[in-house]
């Protein structure tokens, strides 16, 4: 599984994975992101995310995703 900005190849992107507010902790995001894996595992494919969040990246390195490269965003007019 992939955390980066960019995949080459044939890979599942998981686009958006959000749980509401009251169900967070519930296990709910957890089988959200176990049923996106199964799909990537039955395609003999790798699973592709995005994040720009380290609390969120750390959820995802416990199914098995690693950084394989970052972006740093900018803001034109922003500091």
């Amino acid at each position: 599984h992939l955390l980066a900005n960019g995949a080459s190849g044939a890979h599942v992107y998981v686009q958006v994975l959000a749980t509401d507010p009251t169900c967070q902790g519930k296990g709910v995001g957890s089988k959200l992101m176990q049923a996106a894996c199964a799909i990537g595992d039955g395609l003999k494919l790798p699973v592709y995310l995005e994040c720009d969040n380290g609390k969120n990246e750390e959820i995802y390195k416990k199914f098995g995703f690693a950084e394989v490269g970052s972006t740093p965003l900018e803001v034109k007019g922003g500091e």
